[in-house]
């Protein structure tokens, strides 16, 4: 039996601040009419992390989906996208957050 030695071939990496989160939202704010909807939501996700968003139907857990994915401006309150305000730079924000709709 020969052994062969594989080696990968060098690539360069995108450098990650680990510290720093991938989604931020502070302060978020959103009503339709007079009904709030979002209150003050802080919310931080680290590199890897894995969020579930649950709640009852009208919670808020779809205006905020359309807000993190720049479908919505916020109305009130900051949200970043790696570092990217999904209010003043839509299209950056919007290269950094990958979605998958559960039906086509």
């Amino acid at each position: 039996m020969i052994a062969e030695q594989i080696t990968a071939p060098e690539k360069s990496l995108e450098t990650v601040s680990l510290s720093a989160p991938r989604i931020e939202v502070t302060q978020l704010h959103h009503q339709y009419d007079t009904r709030r909807v979002l209150d003050g939501i802080d919310l931080a996700v680290a590199p890897g992390e894995i969020v579930a968003l649950l709640g009852p139907n009208g919670s808020g857990k779809t205006t905020l989906f359309r807000i993190l994915s720049t479908l919505m401006p916020p109305q009130h309150g900051v949200v970043r996208i790696d570092g990217h305000d999904v209010a003043t730079d839509s299209l950056a924000a919007r290269g950094k957050f990958g979605v998958i709709f559960q039906s086509p």
